[in-house]
């Protein structure tokens, strides 16, 4: 019988249910209907507040209505040829702070058009290529912004001194103005931006730029600017990320040249630069550098024999051609690294020895490996066992069919062990160890995707593993694993593929009951006879009575 007390209690945590219930309901509701926006949350010092709207590419013509107090709207893709206050009506009781209107076919702006966004410090004006610059100038003058991005709106580009020369620009801290035709990069230009701490001037023609004659921004990229010269000579710069990828440089010799001009750098990416030089000692000098990229940057190069860092945390040296002659000292001073990808590296004329060495360095720190795409046919059997920490192993893309027993025997997965598209075709039991097979914690997630599994016996047990612990493998439902040999059972769902127990031991399961009967029978008479023979040695006196008589 159930007392008062408890029924008080269940109809109490009843309620308590009911409610959140109601709450993850209702709270983050975004407009009826249409249209259809997609409206979220985010935790705030442990309690859940209204974040962000997405109502982009919804071919919208006006603002919709909100129920909830968002600070952030993505308006992208929409319709709005003509902005004025009232457009934003719908706003104008929300805390708006981000306010993206790129992709918007914009061409009119009114003076007073955000006057009563009073939260209002960043807009997204990209890609609004037929926009009127004198007009957007006069209502950006009437704005508090910190932030805006002008990317992609090539007009731009002759009038951008004017277009900042006001005292609305002395607030801004974040400015994009990629893709605005730009030339050059002047003092004119950034003489009412002393405050800015980002600055991006990708995808315009620079051949040039002389760093003294911008603010001092902390972030600055400069992507496809036909860049071959930057000049970071003057002063010591407070740059902490530095992104120069897909440009015209042919050597580095500004982080080198420089001695601690750039102390404070902790991001840099070169990626796809014709180099033709590049000293182990390159980035020896930036004691702050956690991260670099150098994808793409051997088709020049003749010698890339190593990094020399040893603060780097991050390394991406993804399709590069690097040489197994020069193994052993690549890594040899940066040996702090948790990451290292190398997306397809040709790695086929490496030997295990060569991978092993390469690796060393890293054994004790390195948590993310990554080298989908480089021609394995074989996991190397021993470069892995080092590794006690590893978050991530990416062997994804490759010619791998099969591995030694002990390639894995003393490595330590946590996150994710990743095979997929690879030519595995049986995976048995003991090609794994206990920790990884049992996981820890759900972990890790296995992912073998695309592999031309051949569905016989050997695999069976593969099977088995997939269907009970499939929340631990990545996409285990649906055509993901297919059986792709013997030729009557290609294309089957792996997970379906169940055989008989005489398909795989040739005889049925009566005939091994009948024989195992007849087995312990012999063995009973067998030990019978044995017991009894013993029994007479033992009492010989009985031996002389005999139904026989001489």
């Amino acid at each position: 019988m159930i007392h008062g007390w408890q029924t008080c209690i269940f109809f109490v945590i009843l309620s308590i249910i009911y409610v959140e219930l109601e709450a993850r309901g209702t709270q983050w509701r975004c407009p009826p209907a249409n249209p259809k926006c997609d409206c979220n949350s985010r935790l705030i010092n442990g309690t859940r507040v209204p974040y962000r709207a997405d109502c982009s590419s919804q071919n919208l013509t006006h603002i919709p209505e909100f129920i909830q107090n968002y600070t952030k709207l993505k308006f992208s893709g929409n319709i709005l040829p003509r902005i004025n206050r009232t457009t934003f009506e719908n706003l104008w009781k929300l805390p708006i702070s981000e306010l993206f209107l790129n992709t918007c076919k914009i061409e009119q702006v009114e003076a007073d058009t955000f006057n009563d966004l009073q939260s209002l410090e960043f807009i997204d004006f990209s890609n609004n290529g037929k926009i009127n610059i004198s007009q957007l100038a006069s209502c950006f003058n009437t704005t508090n912004l910190i932030g805006i991005d002008l990317s992609n709106i090539p007009s731009l580009g002759r009038y951008v001194v004017d277009f900042f020369n006001t005292s609305a620009s002395e607030k801004l801290k974040f400015v994009r103005l990629a893709a605005c035709n730009l030339t050059s990069l002047t003092l004119e230009m950034f003489e009412h931006l002393q405050n800015l701490i980002e600055l991006d001037v990708s995808r315009n023609i620079l051949y040039s730029i002389d760093m003294t004659v911008i603010p001092p921004v902390k972030i600055f990229s400069a992507k496809y600017t036909e860049l071959s010269d930057l000049n970071v000579q003057s002063k010591k710069s407070s740059l902490t990320r530095l992104d120069l990828s897909y440009n015209r440089f042919i050597n580095f010799s500004l982080f080198y040249n420089n001695n601690h001009t750039l102390e404070h750098l902790e991001d840099l990416y070169l990626d796809s630069n014709p180099i033709t030089f590049l000293p182990i000692y390159t980035f020896s000098r930036l004691s702050s550098l956690k991260s670099l990229s150098l994808c793409n940057i051997t088709s020049h190069l003749q010698v890339f024999s190593g990094i020399n860092n040893s603060a780097l945390r991050y390394l991406n040296l993804s399709y590069n051609q690097i040489s197994p002659k020069y193994s052993k000292a690549f890594l040899k001073n940066a040996y702090h690294l948790k990451y290292l990808k190398m997306d397809s590296v040709d790695m086929r004329k490496w030997t295990d020895r060569d991978i092993t060495v390469f690796l060393k360095p890293l054994c004790a720190t390195l948590d993310h490996l990554l080298l989908p795409r480089t021609y394995f046919k074989s996991i190397p059997s021993n470069a892995l066992r080092c590794f006690k920490r590893l978050k991530v192993l990416d062997l994804s893309s490759n010619n791998i069919s099969t591995w030694e027993h002990e390639t894995f025997a003393n490595v330590t997965i946590r996150g994710q062990l990743l095979l997929k598209n690879n030519k595995i075709e049986i995976i048995k039991e003991n090609f794994f160890p206990r920790n990884i097979i049992d996981g820890y914690n759900g972990r890790p997630f296995l992912d073998f995707k695309g592999n031309p599994f051949s569905c016989t016996c050997e695999i069976h047990w593969f099977r088995t593993w997939l269907r009970t612990d499939y929340t631990r493998f990545r996409g285990s439902r649906g055509n993901n694993y297919l059986c792709h040999s013997p030729e009557h059972l290609k294309n089957t769902y792996f997970v379906e593929y169940d055989p008989d127990y005489e398909d795989c031991f040739g005889m049925s399961m009566a005939i091994i009951i009948a024989l195992s009967l007849c087995g312990g029978c012999m063995v009973l008479v067998t030990l019978t006879s044995y017991i009894l023979n013993l029994y007479r040695k033992r009492d010989p006196k009985k031996q002389d009575y005999s139904i026989f008589i001489n």
